[in-house]
């Protein structure tokens, strides 16, 4: 995944012996909602969350970024809509 991303290794000789010899949380993979929050994956369990490579994490970032900016929310409809927890109290 990490060479389908594009992925590069750093270009100075210190950085890549800091990333292979003490690597650091974030260097390779992330976690990713796969309902962004933003989007109504908030209720945050296990079975909305995915591992990506740190390339693609990036990529999908952006692609939230673009719609958030565009002011519109794509498959609302297919997508878990939050619970307000005032209403278990209520």
């Amino acid at each position: 995944a990490l060479i389908n991303a594009k992925w590069c290794l750093p270009k100075s000789n210190s950085a890549l012996e800091r990333l292979l010899h003490t690597p650091r949380e974030g260097d390779f993979w992330q976690a990713d909602h796969i309902i962004p929050v933003a989007e109504g994956g908030g209720g945050c369990n296990l079975d909305n969350l995915q591992t990506l490579c740190t390339p693609c994490h990036q990529r999908e970032t952006a692609k939230l970024r673009s719609r958030l900016r565009l002011g519109g929310i794509t498959n609302i409809d297919n997508k878990r809509k939050q619970m307000d927890i005032r209403t278990l109290f209520f």
